[in-house]
């Protein structure tokens, strides 16, 4: 057997609440105005964090051994990261992915994404040498974008909003037709804090 699983920053949920409801202005406001309407999976306010390492599937004796690598405590003091703006992956043609950005933070989450790694360089995992882009995804277009859809999403705004981000989350991820649901399987502290 395998599972899935990555690991996560988690955010308070007065930010994921707002993060959806922008998410359910935004799908109104695509409704509206974008025809034919293109088909998205909006995440939903219980099923948001930022990923700051995929690991994808592995045996279940690996993803064991993994959930005891991660397991300590950081040595990496809590901090402040700062939630703000909308964009989309890839920034021009059809958006495939709706998101808020990270607007301050994103040297720490860097910092505490390279520990991470350290604690998993032992396991045979393919590594993603792509520069850190964390991000809080807010939807994901299912079939082709248009340039209808840019422009109802270039009208969106997001507060800032600040999050302490006190530890990481090793997650089990399982796909269904409803979408997926994400089973916390680690939470590990960072300095000065407790999970």
């Amino acid at each position: 057997m395998s599972v899935r699983l990555f690991v996560a920053v988690d955010l308070d949920e007065e930010t994921r609440r707002a993060a959806a409801r922008l998410a359910s202005r935004l799908a109104k406001r695509i409704e509206e105005r974008v025809r034919p309407a293109p088909r998205i999976g909006w995440v939903t306010a219980d099923r948001m964090h930022l990923t700051i390492r995929f690991i994808g599937h592995v045996e279940d004796h690996v993803a064991a051994e993994i959930q005891t690598a991660l397991e300590p405590p950081f040595d990496f003091p809590a901090f402040d990261i700062e939630l703000s703006g909308v964009g989309t992956f890839p920034a021009s043609g059809s958006p495939r992915v709706m998101w808020i950005g990270v607007i301050r933070g994103s040297e720490s989450l860097a910092s505490l994404q390279r520990l991470v790694e350290d604690r998993l360089a032992a396991f045979d995992l393919e590594m993603d040498n792509r520069p850190l882009t964390v991000h809080l995804t807010l939807g994901r277009v299912r079939d082709r974008g248009s340039a209808a859809m840019r422009a109802a999403l270039g009208e969106a705004r997001f507060e800032p909003r600040t999050n302490r981000v006190t530890h990481v989350t090793l997650y089990q991820s399982r796909l269904s037709p409803k979408g997926p649901t994400y089973e916390p399987l680690v939470k590990a502290p960072l300095a000065g804090s407790s999970a």
